[in-house]
């Protein structure tokens, strides 16, 4: 009797325990049970395989403080995805946020009794949002929205909406609802009201609206609890100040980051710092205060990683008054910076400009040239540099030469006996060097570890201190070890791995080359062998270095205004004994070098060139005759002065008219040239490639060593590429641009403010452009749109206006775009569409 009893207890309570947990039921039991079992079971793997690909996300994600900061430290494509981007971990997140919504979902007389499906939705909109299948996510968190109106996670989706909005590019989309929202519910948790103020300051961002873009993330950094999130917050609002030039407010914001110390990541504190220090006005004292706080900073540990920073801030504070020390620093900032290209460019570019006010040009070229290295192509600031440093490529060119040329002129007019004295000391100081290196090598012994590299002899350390106590024996170690075995990873076999191997090889090799050249200069018979024999080499080489003292010469005072440098090139030129052509040429242009700084020379130099050549070009100029030719110069400057201002304000037709009707007059002058290469260009926007290219070459063979002549040679090498260039496929695209056909003078004049507020309407980033095509065809062309999607959208919202003014819009990709109307195919872009 008590085993059945017993029996029928077990029974009934498992019974009530199954019952209980269906969600078929609206019972007590049901919707204690349900919520534990949807926690621990499928939501919790769901959440685990979420958290697991964000940390994924996260990780990979390097933030570029050269520029503004996004909200939120993720790296993502930018584009929408419809099979999402493939990670493993949020389809799974995915997966098990759906099963918990099918399985233990229970939803009453259209109330939700299991509070978790909440989390559950959440879950699935986020999963979906870092997957980038952005219309999916938002359907998930408008359900929540509109389902679900006792839930305490409805404002956190109302805020996810509003970002995946952001995503989608409906920026003002996104302002609208987030500004409703704050006003309609003051009294939300504070984390998604941050969350709320973040995503409005990254929408004002993304329109560009700077000032309530800081204000917004004040109010984020205020209201968060996430400690370093503040500090991105503030930083990023620091940012928009410093952009707006409103120093002082970007001082206090980098001070809010700098306040929050070890709170936050140590490379945002830092670079707070370096913010901090550009935008502060310091007295001589304050000045002197933050210097000597920099070097306790560059001193710490800690910052071993950020010295690239910290030295470049230091070289920053000190380049006004302390060149040469911020010269040091700059450089000591390349040193230690490893991945952050950015700063190398700033650095490179600091260099250059320091280099080109002590009149080092040559050291100019080469910061600038290692600038373009760090500074991303088809970018303004690409073009801006490369021109620096093309307009400084001919004087390193012509430094190098004369140098060049000096030092083998120097040595060939030595008598043999003091040629081969002369090299023979050369070969002594590098014998030299090469024993005062193996005297260093035996003043500090050093002992095989049998690893096949070597540490120093750590008996003679100070302190007889133990190797892995000493800094210096374990940082010669490091260094030895990756030498001889490479970048190896910890592991088993370590020694016989492959991935060393060829390092080994380099070394090896290296060591032999460097011997064979060793033992093959071991003579000065090697080095005489290099030297021009014959009379003629050797009076091309004084040629050479001649005309390139005239050249620099000119270049120093046509293109930097520097006299003093000029005169000098130019004095040596005349000290050379130069041909006659060099001579007059450089007594000329001394001439005018002296008449600039007002020196009385000026007429010393005049006298001598007008009695030693008085029937040269250059005679007559200064005496005044061919007044007719240098009129007609003056004219043709003119001529050319006002045409290139009708090119650069968009009169290209207008341009092209004068050039073919006016241009041949001119074809004698010294500005033909300039206007052959004016007219290239005209034909280029108006006809296309294959004539530009066409009158390009021409310019190369009738204007040789002109300055006109190098840039046709440097567009012609460029149109190559182009011409071989393909269209990219629309999923490649980086922006895209809608173009309007069919516009007529009067259309353009009278409905262009009617467009532009419609555009404005749309999104306040829309920009329009009004594009010539060719003489007979003018377009409007929108632009800075995100993508494809972006772009037919906009179409649909102009089709009535478009319509009503028998106007016809296509979507294309920037980068397509821009072949079209080199190549001027129109069709390729209609064919492309349909």
């Amino acid at each position: 009797m008590k085993r059945t009893l017993l029996y029928s207890t077990f029974i009934g309570v498992c019974t009530l325990l199954i019952i209980a947990c269906t969600p078929n039921a609206n019972t007590y039991y049901n919707r204690q049970m349900q919520p534990i079992v949807t926690k621990y079971n499928v939501l919790f793997n769901g959440e685990e395989a979420y958290a697991k690909g964000l940390n994924e996300l996260r990780e990979k994600y390097q933030d570029n403080f050269g520029e503004i900061l996004p909200v939120e430290p993720i790296g993502m494509t930018g584009k929408v995805q419809l099979d999402g981007i493939g990670n493993p971990d949020f389809e799974r997140a995915e997966e098990k946020a759906i099963k918990t919504i099918q399985r233990h979902s229970m939803v009453f007389n259209g109330v939700q009794r299991n509070y978790k499906i909440d989390d559950a939705y959440m879950l699935l909109g986020q999963a979906r949002y870092y997957d980038e299948r952005f219309f999916p996510a938002l359907e998930a968190f408008n359900h929540m929205l509109t389902n679900y109106g006792m839930s305490e996670r409805i404002p956190e989706a109302a805020v996810w909406a509003q970002k995946t909005n952001l995503r989608l590019g409906k920026d003002k989309v996104a302002i609208e609802k987030l500004t409703e929202f704050l006003r309609e519910n003051p009294k939300i948790r504070r984390n998604d009201k941050a969350e709320a103020y973040a995503t409005l300051g990254q929408a004002y961002i993304n329109q560009e609206q700077y000032p309530l873009a800081a204000d917004a993330l004040y109010n984020a950094g205020k209201y968060t609890r996430n400690k370093a999130l503040r500090g991105r917050y503030y930083f990023i609002a620091a940012q928009l100040y410093e952009k707006q030039h409103q120093r002082d407010s970007a001082e206090v914001a980098f001070d809010k980051v700098v306040k929050q110390n070890w709170k936050i990541p140590r490379k945002l504190w830092v670079e707070a710092q370096a913010g901090k220090a550009r935008n502060k006005t310091f007295t001589p004292e304050e000045k002197a205060e933050f210097l000597a706080y920099l070097r306790k900073l560059e001193n710490r540990y800690e910052h071993k990683n950020y010295l690239d920073v910290l030295y470049y801030t230091h070289a920053e504070l000190l380049r006004e008054q302390q060149k040469r020390l911020a010269t040091d620093f700059y450089r000591q900032s390349l040193l230690n910076n490893k991945e952050n290209t950015p700063l190398k460019a700033k650095a490179h570019t600091r260099l250059s400009e320091l280099f080109f006010d002590q009149k080092d040009y040559i050291g100019a070229y080469q910061h600038l040239d290692s600038t373009l290295t760090y500074t991303p192509e088809n970018t303004f600031e690409h073009l801006y540099v490369r021109r620096k440093r093309d307009n400084l490529a001919k004087i390193a060119e012509l430094e190098y030469t004369v140098k060049k040329n000096d030092s083998v002129l120097k040595v060939v007019l030595l008598p043999e006996n003091e040629r081969r004295a002369f090299y023979q000391k050369h070969i002594d100081s590098i014998q030299q060097a090469k024993a005062l290196r193996v005297q260093n090598q035996k003043n500090n012994p050093i002992t095989n570890a049998g690893m096949g590299f070597t540490t120093p002899d750590i008996t003679t350390q100070k302190g007889g201190k133990f190797y892995f106590y000493n800094p210096l024996s374990v940082a010669y170690g490091k260094q030895q070890f990756q030498q001889y075995w490479g970048d190896r990873k910890l592991e088993d076999n370590w020694r016989w791995s492959s991935i060393g191997s060829g390092t080994v090889a380099k070394l090896t090799a290296s060591a032999t080359t460097t011997q064979i050249a060793e033992q093959n200069i071991d003579t000065p018979d090697t080095y005489l062998a290099q030297l021009p024999k014959t009379a003629a080499e050797i009076a091309q080489l004084a040629t050479d270095r001649n005309e390139a003292l005239y050249q620099l010469g000119v270049l120093y005072r046509a293109k930097f205004k520097e006299n003093e440098l000029a005169i000098q090139r130019l004095e040596r030129v005349l000290a050379q004994q130069p041909t006659a052509d060099i001579e007059a040429a450089a007594l000329y242009e001394l001439q005018k070098n002296y008449t600039d700084i007002r020196n009385p020379k000026a007429e010393t130099i005049k006298s001598r060139l007008l009695a030693n050549y008085p029937s040269t070009d250059y005679a007559k100029l200064l005496q005044g005759g061919e007044t007719s030719q240098h009129e007609r110069n003056k004219l043709a400057q003119v001529f050319v002065d006002s045409l290139t201002a009708k090119y650069k304000r968009g009169e290209i037709a207008e341009t092209a008219h004068l050039l073919q009707q006016e241009g041949l007059q001119y074809h004698e002058t010294t500005a033909a040239p300039t206007i052959a290469l004016l007219q290239a260009k005209t034909t280029a926007r108006l006809e296309g490639l294959a004539p530009y290219q066409a009158q390009l070459q021409l310019i190369v063979t009738n204007y040789p060593a002109t300055t006109e002549s190098e840039e046709a040679k440097n567009l012609l090498e460029e149109l190559k590429d182009i011409e071989k260039e393909e269209y990219i496929a629309d999923d490649k695209a980086t922006q895209w641009k809608v173009v309007i056909i069919g516009t007529t003078p009067e259309i353009r004049e009278n409905l262009k403010e009617e467009f532009t507020e419609k555009l404005k309407a749309i999104s306040e980033s829309l920009s329009l452009s009004t594009d010539l095509y060719n003489i007979n065809e003018t377009w409007w062309v929108i632009h800075k749109i995100r993508d494809g999607y972006s772009a037919q959208s906009i179409i649909s919202e102009l089709k009535g206006f478009l319509e009503k003014n028998q106007l016809q819009a296509y979507p294309i990709a920037t980068e397509n775009y821009r072949l079209v109307q080199i190549r001027k195919e129109k069709e390729k872009m209609l064919q492309t569409t349909n």
